[in-house]
């Protein structure tokens, strides 16, 4: 397949699986060189998909990097791109990497913005794992606003769908979403349980927090410590980490909210 100047859209692309590849060797600074050339030959060329393409590239390198601004200004010119070509897929993972870059330097409202346009999207697309993720960024994001109910029933749509397709580590980062959630809603031992049920899991999995989410876990843990006893504390971890994954999932999704709830739960003591 040719570009309107005669130039192989495979050699483009060729250009920049190499800088993807380099940057997962850790060569980041030689990927950004090399994915400004196939940008470049991308706009000579006019190959719209191509430019596109190049630029989430370059994007995910310059927030590797640290130009989290070059960043989301890339990403948005994809998003206009995929947009006007009506590629609804990769608009809606823009849009998700927009969300993502974000909700991790603190601006909620953009993410929110970014991850409930996303989940449109995806929900027309009917792809199970893209709907988890998208639930679960929305979801997630809303609870860090300061709406912890409305937040949590995103997590945990996710939850199902992650445990219905076994995705061991989109289940961990959604109950330690929950656990965030159920935290802010008032049941704090609930949130102790899944916290220490998830610290196990990834220890046994090898699944190891990204540092974002890994401070975020810690300031939860400060905070539950704060709100009971250190008895309480320890006699809620213990519990949590003698939970499977199916009784940890289960928890998530039935333990009451708070404890002035009627709602009844067997893992509950």
């Amino acid at each position: 397949m040719f570009d309107s100047l005669g130039m192989p859209t495979e050699v483009i692309r060729s250009i920049n699986s190499l800088a993807i590849l380099q940057e997962k060797t850790g060569n980041a600074s030689l990927a950004c060189i090399t994915c400004g050339d196939a940008l470049s030959l991308a706009r000579e060329c006019g190959s719209a998909h191509d430019i596109a393409a190049c630029l989430n590239t370059f994007a995910r390198l310059k927030r590797y990097m640290g130009d989290v601004r070059g960043s989301i200004d890339m990403l948005h010119e994809a998003l206009s791109i995929y947009q006007a070509i009506d590629d609804t897929d990769s608009s809606a993972a823009v849009l998700n990497n927009i969300g993502c870059i974000s909700a991790d330097i603190g601006d909620l409202a953009t993410a929110r913005a970014a991850f409930e346009e996303g989940l449109l999207l995806i929900r027309s697309i009917s792809n199970p794992a893209w709907t988890a993720f998208a639930c679960h960024n929305l979801g997630d994001t809303k609870a860090r606003q300061g709406d912890p109910a409305g937040g949590l029933e995103l997590i945990r749509e996710a939850i199902q769908i992650r445990a219905r397709i076994m995705d061991h580590s989109g289940i961990i980062s959604s109950l330690e979403a929950a656990a965030f959630a159920i935290c802010d809603c008032g049941n704090v031992q609930c949130a102790i349980r899944l916290v220490s049920a998830t610290s196990h899991y990834r220890s046994k999995l090898g699944i190891p927090a990204r540092p974002v989410q890994k401070q975020i876990l810690e300031h939860l843990i400060d905070s539950m410590k704060m709100q009971v006893s250190a008895s309480d504390f320890h006699a809620a971890w213990s519990v949590g980490r003698s939970l499977t994954e199916a009784q940890t999932v289960s928890l998530s999704l039935y333990e009451a909210l708070d404890f002035s709830s009627d709602v009844a739960n067997p893992l509950r003591t």
